[in-house]
């Protein structure tokens, strides 16, 4: 078993978007969060995923099992 972490390229945008959905989901569920709002799809909207290709201090990454996606991180360096 091989595990490794990669950078997503702007071309696995979708990939990662897919992969957000029910990780929104899930918070959804908790009173105090303030869930991203859905699309008439039901589908949750994450206006700031462009922004992890365009902004230094975010990135996005994918995480892979013997060369399969195994998950996602978004990374945001915050202040100080």
């Amino acid at each position: 078993m091989t595990f490794s972490i990669k950078s997503a390229i702007i071309e696995e945008k979708q990939i990662l978007f897919a992969l957000l959905q029910p990780f929104l989901d899930e918070l959804s569920h908790f009173p105090d969060q303030n869930p991203d709002p859905k699309d008439g799809n039901g589908v949750y909207l994450y206006p700031d995923l462009d922004a992890y290709w365009k902004e230094a201090q975010r990135s996005p990454y994918l995480l892979h099992n013997d060369d399969k996606i195994a998950g996602f991180a978004l990374v945001r360096l915050d202040g100080d």
